[in-house]
């Protein structure tokens, strides 16, 4: 199960904070995504999108952390952030 921080970030988004509507479609999947799997897999998600949207995830989540994350803790931060820089 993912940390309560990865939860309330998603929680506190809505799809009218968005302009942009890659982002809002990629905040739109990572939400059913989390809701579907309960264990988030950044790799494993990033894997079931199109390239522009995988494109994206690619350069908002992993941009300082390679190819990996290997926490959720740290997946969670990195989310807090990645999102707070788009609302």
């Amino acid at each position: 199960s993912e940390p309560p921080v990865f939860n309330e970030v998603l929680e506190s988004l809505e799809e009218s904070d968005f302009s942009d509507n890659r982002l809002k479609e990629l905040f739109i999947q990572l939400k059913n995504y989390v809701a579907s799997t309960h264990n988030f897999d950044i790799q494993a998600f990033i894997g079931i999108m199109e390239t522009n949207l995988a494109d994206l995830a690619r350069e908002m989540f992993l941009r300082d952390f390679g190819n990996s994350l290997s926490s959720s803790e740290v997946l969670a931060a990195e989310l807090k952030a990645a999102l707070a820089r788009v609302k």
